[in-house]
């Protein structure tokens, strides 16, 4: 599946007779990989404050957006790691390890809460990296991450306090200023 030739065909992504199988296991491993962190948000403290931080960097991101990013983050992500990375390995084994380790360690923050974002991710990338071994196409692999992104940036987005406009930080309209106040933590700007 790696670009050995230069190029990557539609094969790779998905074989046709096999379509609603591999739509349905990568709904299935989407929901599993969904559970797990419902349960991690239950009875584990730094789930929530890891929510909670997440909900503060995200915090200007709107679900129209929210929806995009986790399309076009579960099909790049995908395609790298577990279509060009991990393929690109002699043995699937070693493929799937280097994949899923270097997945989860670029998924990571400050702080003792986002370890467990790496750990989570370890295991999303895993799980991805058998699904492609098994299959041998990404769409299974693409529908389950960009499913666990869609519900997680959702419900992060939706969540998040709102505050007051006399509360919020206004710099000057310009497009520097625009990228630079979306990608500063609530927490770091001004009140």
């Amino acid at each position: 599946m790696a670009l050995r030739d230069g190029r990557v065909r539609l094969d790779r992504y998905l074989l046709l007779d096999q379509l609603l199988l591999d739509l349905a296991l990568g709904l299935l491993a989407g929901t599993a990989l969904l559970g797990l962190w419902a349960l991690g948000l239950r009875f584990l403290r730094r789930a929530r404050e890891l929510e909670s931080n997440l909900m503060s960097i995200l915090s200007d991101l709107r679900p129209g957006d929210a929806l995009a990013l986790a399309i076009i983050s579960g099909f790049a992500e995908e395609t790298f790691f577990r279509g060009g990375l991990q393929s690109s390995f002699r043995d699937p084994a070693t493929g799937l390890v280097v994949a899923a380790l270097l997945f989860a360690a670029l998924h990571t923050g400050p702080g003792p809460a986002f370890r467990l974002w790496t750990a989570y991710a370890l295991a999303a990338g895993a799980l991805c990296g058998l699904l492609l071994l098994w299959r041998g196409a990404l769409l299974a692999p693409i529908v389950a991450h960009v499913l666990v992104n869609a519900v997680n940036l959702q419900r992060l987005v939706r969540r998040r306090p709102i505050d007051p406009p006399s509360r919020r930080y206004n710099p000057p309209d310009g497009l520097v200023q625009r990228v630079v106040r979306r990608g500063v933590p609530r927490a770091l700007r001004p009140s």
